[in-house]
């Protein structure tokens, strides 16, 4: 399906990522605050597009890196992942391939994802989903579904498998095109349009979770400063030992990061390191592996 009712986009914005930082951006318009929480230096692509009244983001992650933030003050955002390792979480539950979501404007996203994650979201008014839906027939009540949160159900097989090798050809090619977001537009709104159930809603273990607000709010706040467990401990209003169960529970993570950039000190010189560096670095770890 195109986007022939709607018009075509102006412009695609096409990134490769050079770092952790690319990710602010992971939705278009939004200002998100990622943190990268492995060794590998963070890869991958992200297009974004606006036309319409409708804004599409597509992101393929090549490494473990926690985003958060609200994705849109007065907008709504629809998404799937059409690449789903295990490992990947939106508010602390896990998903999968095939998984759906619903961000409503100012709510926090709270998504971690690992190597090999590809979503797909479009970003929209409520007054543009409206007219989307009655383009295509389906009547549909945004507010009335539940709020943020994961939802059951899945797209048709066939409709999936279509847009996992559209957007695939999008991060391969660099090409991103209408089909690619008109299949999005048509599977997600239809999909919402038979007011699935919500399975899981934005929350956490209440003492983890305001530990790891608390701490990655300190850690971005002081990202340009020397910082110790002890110090991110301190400012969560916690021990250290705490804090670590916190990482571990919530982001399958026993390292603390010690800047947005990466929980290793050495990540930091591997993300600007030169193409040649990296590959010596990474043939050093599988040597080593």
């Amino acid at each position: 399906m195109t986007l022939s009712l709607w018009g075509t986009p102006d412009k695609w914005h096409y990134t490769s990522l050079g770092g952790v930082e690319d990710l602010r951006e992971a939705i278009i318009h939004a200002d998100l605050s990622p943190v990268q929480l492995s060794r590998m230096p963070s890869v991958g692509t992200l297009a974004l597009a606006e036309f319409g009244g409708l804004g599409f983001s597509t992101g393929a992650i090549g490494g473990k890196i926690n985003i958060s933030g609200p994705l849109s003050a007065d907008c709504i955002t629809l998404g799937t992942g059409l690449y789903f390792p295990p490992g990947c979480r939106q508010w602390q539950h896990d998903v999968e391939t095939g998984s759906l979501a619903i961000f409503m404007p100012g709510d926090v996203h709270d998504a971690l994802y690992v190597a090999g994650a590809m979503y797909a979201a479009v970003t929209l008014s409520f007054e543009r989903l409206e007219q989307v839906a009655a383009d295509l027939e389906v009547s549909i009540n945004i507010r009335k579904l539940g709020g943020s949160g994961i939802y059951g159900g899945r797209l048709a097989p066939g409709l999936f498998a279509r847009m996992q090798h559209l957007f695939q050809e999008v991060h391969t090619s660099g090409r991103p095109s209408g089909d690619a977001a008109g299949a999005l537009l048509f599977g997600l709104v239809t999909h919402f349009g038979t007011a699935p159930a919500i399975t899981s809603s934005p929350s956490c273990p209440p003492i983890y979770g305001s530990v790891l607000s608390r701490a990655r709010e300190y850690i971005h706040e002081h990202a340009s400063e020397s910082m110790s467990v002890a110090d991110i401990a301190k400012a969560a209003g916690t021990s250290p030992r705490t804090l670590h169960r916190a990482f571990r529970t919530l982001l399958d993570e026993t390292h603390i990061p010690m800047s947005t950039r990466c929980a290793w000190p050495a990540c930091g010189r591997i993300s600007s390191a030169t193409p040649r560096q990296k590959t010596a670095w990474r043939r050093s770890r599988t040597v080593g592996a």
